[in-house]
């Protein structure tokens, strides 16, 4: 009887178990549609990298800057192609 009711225990837990993570997943596609559909409306792209990677951009390749591109200039004594002028935002 005892083994009956440890089966049947972890039975009610993986069911349940099974539900939660279901609801996340279908909770976590809701979400990403209507962020989808909202960002359509107003004419902007969607940002997925900046919605589910913001706290782990440190985490991105990165290129790795040489002493030119620190610098500005290149070892012949040039520019080491700076350019400067306005900058705007796009949305």
């Amino acid at each position: 009887m005892l083994t009956f009711m440890r089966i049947l225990f972890r039975a009610v837990l993986v069911i349940a178990a099974t539900v939660f993570m279901g609801s996340l997943l279908v909770a976590g596609a809701v979400v990403a549609l209507a962020y989808s559909l909202w960002c359509l409306l107003r004419g902007q792209r969607p940002q997925w990298p900046k919605v589910f990677m913001g706290p782990l951009q440190h985490m991105q390749r990165r290129q790795h800057w040489s002493t030119a591109a620190h610098t500005g200039f290149s070892a012949r004594g040039g520019d080491a192609g700076v350019v400067e002028g306005q900058a705007r935002e796009l949305r």
